[in-house]
């Protein structure tokens, strides 16, 4: 399975309402609790891009309102990236196996990772974790005269290190990863950690549509029979030229255009 086909920020009012017909008729008759929140993901982006495309221009600013802007810019601090900090040579950790997490529901800003240590919260002054924006590393030490470390270095997608959070409780560990907010929505996660390696998944990020491409390659490999049937019809009208109107030009944005990107590999 593989796509070919990159959507633009060029679609036109007509697309793109289009485009938000055609995934709330699929929303309807999804039956997979991952394929609805990323239908749920796509219906978010494509209602924000609309409401931006007929939304009226903003006036201009005036000179003062520039200069001001420009000095504000020029006097900000430049704060470090966060980075995760090297264990002390010499230190014997076990590593924690056995966690759970939560992406949330559709546009949350967290992501939570729950780790259950008994009498954690006795040493909590010795539970530290240190963020970076694509990982975490949490260290308990001195538990039960033992060293707990929980490390993951690739996460899914981005994270806002300085605004994450690290909450110990009696029995228990939270981990509160804040996410990304994008242009339209905060970033919709299906693994805690990506697939890909970091190179690829940096190159993965230069495109900015690139993660609703790939939403949608896991949509049509995990969904129903019902869901397939769907991508696959609009699959077969966006390559028979059904559904769109000869009078608009082929500006890469509507919804047959993302789904005929699945046409190869199918």
């Amino acid at each position: 399975l593989t796509f070919h086909t990159r959507i633009t920020m060029t679609a036109t009012v007509e697309d793109l309402r289009a485009d938000l017909e055609d995934l709330r008729k699929a929303r309807q008759v999804a039956e997979r609790q991952r394929t609805r929140v990323v239908l749920d993901t796509a219906i978010g982006q494509v209602t924000k891009q609309l409401e931006k495309a007929t939304a009226p221009p903003p006036p201009p600013p005036s000179a003062p309102e520039e200069a001001a802007a420009a000095s504000a810019t020029a006097s900000a601090p430049t704060v470090p990236e966060p980075a995760i900090v090297p264990v002390p040579r010499g230190a014997s950790f076990i590593p924690i196996s056995k966690f759970a997490w939560d992406s949330g529901e559709y546009n949350t800003p967290w992501v939570c990772v729950y780790i259950t240590l008994e009498g954690v919260g006795a040493v909590k002054e010795s539970v530290e974790c240190s963020f970076s924006k694509d990982g975490f590393d949490l260290r308990v030490t001195g538990l039960g005269g033992k060293n707990y470390r929980l490390l993951k270095d690739n996460l899914e997608k981005d994270i806002v290190a300085g605004e994450s959070k690290c909450i110990v409780k009696k029995d228990r560990i939270t981990l509160k990863l804040r996410k990304v907010k994008g242009d339209y929505s905060y970033e919709t996660w299906t693994n805690l950690t990506a697939k890909k390696g970091k190179t690829e998944k940096k190159a993965k990020g230069a495109d900015p549509m690139g993660g609703i491409m790939d939403m949608m390659k896991d949509m049509y490999e995990d969904g129903d029979d019902s869901m397939r049937k769907i991508i696959e019809e609009s699959m077969r009208k966006a390559r028979s030229g059904e559904g769109s109107s000869p009078s608009v030009p082929d500006l890469g944005g509507g919804m047959a255009d993302m789904m005929s990107g699945l046409g190869g590999g199918i």
